[in-house]
């Protein structure tokens, strides 16, 4: 197993090798269309227990997990593990 990544505070058990994944892949393309897909990108990517504490993470003040901040989440999360290439 991976060493854990942090994100905001979250320890997660995520690699590469997470993202090498044709029906992942297949859910992130339906983004565009159904944001509501993000759901099922974050319950295929992490366990339930890093899922919950994800949206404990990014709770804002009046209690509400929003779509914006989960998006912004997955897009730290993959940069942490999949470095831009320069």
């Amino acid at each position: 197993m991976t060493e854990p990544i942090i994100v905001r505070g979250v320890s997660l058990h995520i690699s590469e090798e997470s993202f090498d994944d044709f029906e992942l892949f297949e859910l992130l393309d339906e983004l565009d269309t159904a944001p509501q897909r993000i759901v099922a990108v974050f319950k295929r990517l992490f366990s339930e227990q890093e899922y919950e504490a994800i949206k404990e993470a990014i709770r804002n003040e009046s209690g509400k997990v929003t779509v914006s901040a989960m998006m912004d989440f997955f897009q730290e999360a993959s940069e942490a593990v999949i470095p831009a290439k320069n």
